[in-house]
């Protein structure tokens, strides 16, 4: 039981990382729903020319290895996807025109407004859900957000601990993911956290099929 719960939160972690990652790579997917890589995009919003793009791709290529590289080497700290992340940009720079950097900027910008409002609106359709399915009271949802809001702000200061070995890590991750699940617990009635249990069993498992759609979907 406990390493299945260590797994679950293993995967919460790693999504997290794995949304940083993807943010930086800017994969997403054309009018036709097909995923496309970030020369792709840039070509399509700033024009770029053959020469232009054929040196983006080549940076792009380069800073992929360079990422895999890291991930091989289990570094979740987010200074080195930064660090990394600018001299990409930096790179990318020398390619562009002022013009063209900024439209860029601009067009990111945008993105990152509209994936954080895609972002929240499913994050509230499914508190909304999960009030319905579990018949939450509202004292109970407050007590909950204030629970959760408790865990991200304790865990994402131990990813950002780079004084901890990896054992510790590990470790400590393990103990606040149990004391999380104590403290909802205690919030819900034994009928809630069962349904609760249940509810995040299937949300885990949906999530995990979606992972391996897009990676079958991917050439």
């Amino acid at each position: 039981m406990v390493n299945v719960k260590f797994n679950a939160m293993k995967k919460n972690v790693m999504l997290v990382i794995a949304l940083l990652i993807t943010s930086i790579a800017f994969a997403q997917t054309n009018h036709k729903g097909q995923r496309v890589g970030q020369a792709e995009r840039m070509k399509e919003v700033l024009s770029l020319s053959d020469e232009q793009y054929a040196t983006v791709k080549s940076v792009d290529k380069k800073y992929a290895e360079k990422f895999k590289e890291l991930r091989q080497e289990k570094a979740t700290a987010r200074e080195n996807y930064r660090k990394l992340h600018e001299e990409r940009q930096a790179e990318l720079n020398k390619v562009l025109t002022e013009a063209q950097q900024q439209s860029w900027k601009e067009y990111r910008a945008q993105q990152r407004a509209e994936h954080k409002k895609a972002f929240e609106d499913r994050r509230q359709k499914r508190a909304s859900e999960f009030k319905s399915t579990l018949n939450l009271s509202d004292e109970q949802i407050n007590k909950l957000k204030d629970t959760n809001k408790k865990f991200g702000e304790q865990r994402r200061e131990l990813m950002k601990d780079s004084s901890l070995s990896k054992e510790e890590k590990k470790a400590k991750f393990k103990s606040l993911f149990g004391e999380h699940e104590a403290a909802i617990k205690e919030i819900l009635t034994p009928e809630q956290y069962e349904k609760w249990k249940s509810e995040r069993k299937s949300h885990h498992g949906k999530k995990h099929q979606l992972k391996r759609g897009h990676k079958g979907g991917k050439k």
